[in-house]
């Protein structure tokens, strides 16, 4: 299904890392692999084998990546943080995947994510499984500094969960006013419990 979309970036949730239950396969690892992408993987989650948490997958090469560890009620959450040079320009990227508790989410967004995301002076994306539908309140300062490149809609589907029968849109791309969408569409597929989001950004 990727290799049909041909993304440059793809941010991914719910990634395992040679966890038995998968086969024991570096997920991130292998999907980059087939695409002919680079990659890097943030555990939010240890097991005694293997682990599990969010990947960044990209065409373009990374000049840095950080991984943070979100305050978590219930299952630890996390948001990986990559910048990659395109050209001369530098594009910063956080792929998070957010808690099941309203306060959670809250505190995770208004408290960590924002400000790390605020505190960038050049073209941004903000991606994830935030968990939260458009209209929640923890997603109002999303909102409001950034862009929901949802409303560059073009395709019939406008949400992405359950994938078998969507009910809600609570996967996103966020981006910030150096850059423009010109084209979003949700993919209808059945690849994940979740349906794929993609957007067409210009620098």
């Amino acid at each position: 299904m990727l290799g049909q979309i041909g993304p440059d970036i793809v941010g991914l949730q719910e990634v395992d890392h040679l966890r038995p239950r998968s086969g024991s396969v570096d997920q991130a690892a292998y999907l980059a692999r087939s695409l002919s992408m680079d990659h890097v993987f943030g555990a939010a989650i240890h097991y005694r084998t293997g682990a599990y948490g969010n990947a960044i997958l990209s065409k373009f090469p990374f000049s840095k990546t950080a991984h943070h560890l979100l305050p978590s009620r219930g299952e630890q959450r996390a948001c990986l943080e990559a910048e990659i040079i395109i050209g001369t320009k530098k594009l910063s990227i956080f792929n998070t995947h957010l808690g099941l508790m309203q306060q959670e989410r809250h505190l995770q967004l208004q408290d960590h994510i924002l400000p790390m995301v605020m505190g960038k002076n050049n073209p941004l994306i903000l991606s994830g499984d935030f968990n939260a539908t458009e209209t929640a309140s923890e997603l109002e300062p999303c909102n409001r500094t950034l862009k929901d490149t949802f409303k560059q809609n073009t395709g019939p589907v406008i949400n992405t969960y359950p994938a078998h029968e969507p009910q809600i849109r609570i996967d996103y791309v966020f981006i910030n006013h150096f850059l423009q969408c010109s084209n979003f569409f949700i993919v209808d597929t059945l690849a994940s419990d979740h349906l794929p989001v993609t957007a067409r950004l210009r620098l």
